[in-house]
């Protein structure tokens, strides 16, 4: 049995785990549940985009083809130029606490900030 987690892009049904992430105050958790919102919010964003476009996108946190959470990046302006990438993650309920998120973001961070510590 694999423990290890990966990171890939959103399937076709992947739009109910993150209602279950955004739209459920306990699969959110206490402090992540922003409030209700347009619950076709994730389908249209499938079908315009397959969750991955040029200003953001999600990623799937699978673990043994079961997906377990979500990392997401969204371009954030900081001037009339400029922009930064805001960047996070949300696990289910029944996948905190394991380390798979630390480990969802190493694999996520390390291709583009390689760090020794990430790294096994």
């Amino acid at each position: 049995m694999n423990e290890r987690v990966m990171l890939r892009p959103a399937s076709e049904d992947d739009p109910a785990v993150l209602l279950k992430l955004t739209q459920d105050p306990e699969g959110a958790g206490e402090f992540a549940w922003a409030g209700w919102f347009d619950p076709q919010t994730w389908r249209r964003r499938w079908d315009e985009d397959g969750l991955i476009g040029r200003e953001g996108g999600i990623l799937m946190v699978v673990r043994e083809d079961e997906p377990v959470g979500m990392v997401s990046w969204q371009r954030r302006g900081t001037g009339p130029v400029s922009y930064c990438w805001e960047m996070g993650i949300g696990l289910l309920p029944e996948a905190r606490g394991r380390g798979y998120g630390t480990e969802a973001i190493g694999s996520w961070c390390a291709p583009v900030f390689p760090y020794p510590g990430l790294q096994d």
